[in-house]
């Protein structure tokens, strides 16, 4: 959570990804989504319309950022990934990992962390852990 903390400190960052090296040698990422920007931005997407948009179950302009940034970051089609999320990012988090075009078709949801995250609606598949958690950051 402290580099979602980071992000929120810099006013032009709206995410990040990190690839991760696990003691197995496979490559996995992490998304790093963090909260709210704006009450209402066309340059954000991270707002508090999205927010409303989210908590209400509609698709948001931020995980569609999110999408667009892993094709962008070349995030591999099934590659693992874990999703952490502050605030309208923790929402977020949960809208991907419970959307089966994005969790078993563009990436595999391995964690989701979300905190101070309203989070409501229908609860989320268990995720699957085909393999055992990254213990360490290369």
């Amino acid at each position: 959570m402290g580099r979602v903390a980071d992000l929120e400190a810099q006013p032009a960052a709206e995410l990040a990804i990190e690839e991760v090296t696990g003691a197995d040698g496979v490559r996995r990422y992490v998304v790093e989504l963090p909260g709210i920007r704006d009450i209402a931005s066309r340059r954000q997407p991270q707002d508090l319309l999205g927010a409303v948009t989210a908590m209400a179950g509609g698709t948001t302009t931020y995980a569609r950022c999110v999408r667009e940034a892993l094709d962008a970051a070349r995030v591999p089609v099934g590659a693992q990934v874990m999703l952490v999320g502050h605030s309208d990012g923790g929402i977020v988090a949960m809208e991907l990992a419970a959307d089966p075009t994005f969790n078993g078709s563009r990436v595999e949801v391995t964690h989701v962390v979300a905190a101070g995250a309203p989070l409501s609606g229908p609860p989320v598949a268990p995720l699957r852990r085909a393999r055992p958690p990254v213990l360490r950051v290369a």
